[in-house]
Formats: structure tokens, C-alpha cells, sequence
């Protein structure tokens, strides 16, 4: 690993500065990220959408698709993160290499998705699980124990971050889906009936995710821009842990010293 490589800038950032770091990385490398994205999530969105069809209150429905969205995150996002990590320090990434390497940790992925997937039974259970799992499983090359023992760690380092990470996480999923369901809803009635502001009681219907593919469109466009705050603060966390932002100040100043006359 090259830290002189990376393409941002090694410091420590709040988590208001990851999440708004996020969306420049997202702009940067939007139409990778989009195909890893959506050929990710597509599957899964599938079978979503045919499992929940048969659900008969909102409630529930929205509950059942929240713990498929826990169970299927790992597998959907690891080509994300696979991609950042070369991403980060490379300036041509592959698709093919990431796709091979999130591959080839895909049954560690399963267990973490398996292991959130219990978690999400009860929600608030989801403080405990370690939210870098993926990017050990996948960046790291570990297995079994050794991956668990290590993102259980990271998440004791982020003690102060992680809950209110976890809640910001789960604003930016409502936030998404209300957002997809009313520009979709409005722009329908205004090629419809000029009227851009529909009644809020028609979208109840398109919040429902057995009647409606829109919220399950939401719930995985949020996991991989979650993907993406993931995995810098897991960089984040390195770089706090590891020293990074200290190693690159000390070889700067020694070639300042080289230099010098």
C-alpha cells in the first residue's frame, strides 16, 4: 500500500466531513460505481420484489424488506468497496479486479450478511454489528475469526462515531426513498395534469414496498452511497489507528530535508 499514491487527501474527518467526502467520490467515479451498483443490487432487487409481493400490511412489509436489505448489503456492495479500495490508490482502477475480488470473498460476505441479517430481527441489535466487516472481507484478505476479530476492532475504535453514524445511515435510507418516490410521483403529474405538487396521500401506495419496486429501489441506491461512507471510514479509521496522516508528514519532511541546500 502507497500512501503517497492516494487520490484524497490522508486526515482524520468528522463524520458530517466522510458523508459529504462521499458524494465527491460518488460524482468522481459515478458510472463505475453505477454499473457496480446496480449489477450488484439487481438480483437481489428481483428477488425482493417477488418475496414482498404476498405481504399484506405496509408494516410489515417495510420491516421483512429492511432485514433483506441486511442480509443482502454485504454480497451487493462488496464490488463497491473493491473498486474504491483500488480506486483510492491507483489511478486506473479496474472493473474486472473488482469484481474478481469481491468474488473471491464471497463466503465470508455470506456469513456477515447472515450475521446482519440476525442482527436486523431486532434492529437496535445493529448497534453491535461491525459495520467494516465488508471492507476487512474484502480489502484485507482475511477469513473466518481473523476478519470478525479485526472489524470488531475497528468498531471499538469508532465508539464515539458509530451510533450516530448508524442513525445518519438510517435517515439517508428514508430520506432516499422519499425522495425517489416523490420526484418520480411529481414529475408523472406534471406530464400528466400540469400539476407538480401531487397530494401526499397518493404516494402512500408507492411507499409500500409489497405494492411498489420504488422503495426497494431506495433501500439499495442508499446502501451503496452507504458503501462508499463505509469504506472512507474505514480509511478514516486506518489512518487514526495506523498513523497514516503522521508517516506522510515525516516523508514529506524528509524530502524537504533532502532537498534543502
Amino acid at each position: 500500500m502507497n500512501l503517497d499514491r492516494m487520490t484524497i487527501a490522508v486526515r482524520r474527518r468528522s463524520v458530517a466531513e466522510l458523508y459529504d467526502l462521499a458524494l465527491l467520490v460518488l460524482r468522481r467515479h459515478f458510472l463505475p460505481l453505477t454499473v457496480l451498483a446496480v449489477g450488484g443490487a439487481l438480483p437481489w432487487l428481483l428477488l425482493d420484489r417477488w418475496l414482498l409481493a404476498d405481504v399484506a400490511q405496509p408494516v410489515m412489509a417495510w420491516y421483512w424488506l429492511l432485514l433483506l436489505l441486511a442480509v443482502q448489503a454485504p454480497l451487493a456492495t462488496a464490488p463497491l468497496t473493491a473498486y474504491l479500495g483500488e480506486a483510492m490508490f491507483s489511478e486506473t482502477p479496474s472493473l474486472r479486479r473488482a469484481l474478481r475480488t469481491a468474488l473471491g470473498a464471497w463466503q465470508l460476505l455470506l456469513q456477515i450478511g447472515v450475521l446482519y441479517g440476525v442482527l436486523a430481527w431486532l434492529p437496535l441489535l445493529l448497534f453491535l454489528a461491525p459495520p467494516h466487516a465488508v471492507a476487512v472481507a474484502v480489502l484485507e484478505n482475511q477469513t473466518g475469526r481473523a476478519a470478525w476479530t479485526r472489524a470488531n476492532t475497528l468498531r471499538t475504535a469508532w465508539a464515539n462515531g458509530w451510533p450516530s453514524h448508524l442513525l445518519l445511515a438510517a435517515a439517508v435510507l428514508v430520506a432516499t426513498v422519499l425522495m425517489l418516490v416523490g420526484t418520480l410521483d411529481a414529475l408523472q403529474h406534471l406530464l400528466t395534469t400540469a400539476r407538480a405538487l401531487p397530494d401526499w396521500l397518493e404516494l402512500l401506495p408507492a411507499l409500500d414496498p409489497a405494492t411498489s419496486v420504488l422503495p426497494i429501489v431506495g433501500g439499495f441506491a442508499a446502501l451503496a452511497y452507504l458503501a462508499i461512507v463505509h469504506f472512507l471510514t474505514y480509511l478514516d479509521l486506518r489512518t487514526d489507528r495506523e498513523g497514516w496522516d503522521i508517516d506522510l508528514a515525516l516523508r514529506r519532511a524528509a524530502q524537504t530535508l533532502e532537498v534543502a541546500p
